[in-house]
């Protein structure tokens, strides 16, 4: 049992060490010798936990979207109207992705792309049965538009948050993401809104 705990505890100290290194310096660039180096591990202790550096990236996508997860969790499951709550989710996410080198998204979207897909399908699900509640609820409180599809909206919003903050080109906009996100994501937000909405989306 002991033994099984120890092992743990490396497996999780190589992951979040992995993660914190790739989203500084991107994926490229950290290799299975560095990151021996900085952990002060064998190859055989790291090749234990992992079959090879893909592996152990999936592992740190998966826990970096599993922690944004619960940063969103955190943010709906306190007392608030539903637009802020969906305004706030996004800003969570935006303000983490602005904080991360660009060269980490372009690294794993234009290497390992089912990678991220594996996450993102991951946590969609949870996500999702997050969100839709809310603006569900939005719909029938008057925040929202009576004929509003949640799936849909949210989707969409999904789409072009990720347009500014996974493709290598809008990167160009790093010294603005605020702007570039108040001028795509919150358009769409606002597009969902009652005039009702809109007061607290402005607030």
């Amino acid at each position: 049992m002991k033994k099984l705990k120890v092992s743990y505890l490396m497996k999780d100290k190589i992951v979040k060490t992995a993660l914190k290194q790739f989203l500084k310096k991107g994926i490229r660039d950290i290799t299975i010798p560095k990151l021996m180096a900085s952990l002060k591990i064998s190859s055989k202790t790291l090749y234990k936990h992992f079959e090879n550096k893909e592996q152990l990236l999936q592992e740190c996508v998966n826990l970096l979207y599993l922690n944004l997860f619960e940063d969103f969790r955190k943010v709906l499951s306190t007392d608030g109207d539903p637009v802020s709550k969906i305004k706030s989710v996004f800003t969570i996410a935006l303000e983490r992705d602005f904080g991360v080198s660009h060269k980490f998204y372009y690294d794993l979207n234009y290497y390992y792309p089912e990678v991220q897909n594996a996450s993102i399908r991951l946590i969609a699900k949870e996500s999702g049965e997050l969100l839709i509640p809310v603006v569900e609820q939005g719909i029938r409180d008057g925040y929202f538009l009576s004929d509003l599809d949640p799936y849909v909206s949210l989707r969409a919003i999904n789409m072009l948050y990720s347009s500014i903050t996974r493709n290598k080109e809008e990167f160009e906009y790093k010294s603005e993401p605020r702007l570039l996100f108040k001028q795509t994501v919150i358009i769409q937000i606002r597009g969902m809104c009652t005039e009702k909405g809109l007061k607290y989306l402005d607030h």
